[in-house]
């Protein structure tokens, strides 16, 4: 069916048997489509006209040719397109082009992929020694608002005046300075956005202080000498 509305007086005016009339869109998809990563969807357009009509689609003004990952169809005026398996990469503005011997016009949709929030790069365990600094890092990836935290045996960790936490350039860090014994166990960390989350652990080893001597001289040390230091070493330890 021809629906004569869709066209000017002066383009009905001309009109003879056998006179072409340029595309027009009577029906058009939604101006915003947004997709979790791996969903499908179907745009479809409506479009009325004198044969023969020809349709091409374009994603950020490139054809669309890619047969696996779209499907393309005109039939009784219905073109559709179709986006399987959703990736980040097909976001953008795709345009219906609608021509013909008499002219063209088209119609647009933007379609928007959410990527879930995941971990790019693990943070790595770590043995320390105590007082020492030490920072735990994360890369992620994912659609913002990104949320990220971080726990130690299951308890959320909160900024202090030992614990630093910072995210930029997708890079989340968590520094403890000094470190403590205390500070040994297993992190883990989490990040999450509405479209999904990702969690990894490390474990944090932190060694105690010690001594090492190395090359020293010989020496002979006297009965009363020994004694004297045996008992500045018990008072030492006695005092730690």
């Amino acid at each position: 069916m021809t629906h004569l509305a869709y066209w000017s007086s002066s383009q009905l005016g001309h009109l003879t048997p056998g006179t072409t009339l340029p595309p027009r869109f009577i029906q058009m998809p939604t101006s915003v489509v947004a997709l979790r990563e791996g969903q499908s969807t179907t745009f479809e357009c409506q479009v009325v006209g004198t044969p023969e009509i020809h349709i091409t689609w374009y994603l950020d003004g490139n054809e669309v040719t890619d047969q696996a990952k779209y499907s393309i169809s005109f039939i009784d005026g219905l073109a559709t397109l179709k986006v399987t398996q959703a990736r980040v990469s097909d976001s953008g503005i795709y345009v219906c082009e609608a021509h013909n011997d008499a002219g063209s016009e088209s119609c647009s949709v933007e379609l928007k992929v959410k990527e879930p929030a995941r971990i790019i790069e693990k943070a790595k365990s770590l043995k320390v020694t105590e007082r020492d600094p030490v920072t735990l890092e994360c890369t992620v990836a994912g659609t913002p608002e990104l949320r990220i935290r971080w726990y130690k045996d299951g308890k959320q960790l909160l900024p202090s005046r030992y614990y630093t936490m910072s995210f930029e350039n997708n890079v989340a860090s968590f520094r403890i300075e000094p470190v403590s014994k205390e500070d040994s166990g297993a992190y883990s960390f989490k990040v999450e956005n509405d479209f999904g989350s990702s969690t990894c652990e490390a474990v944090l080893t932190v060694l105690g202080l010690y001594c090492h001597f190395a090359n020293l001289p010989t020496v002979q040390i006297t009965h009363a000498v020994s004694l004297m230091l045996l008992g500045t070493i018990l008072a030492v330890l006695s005092s730690l």
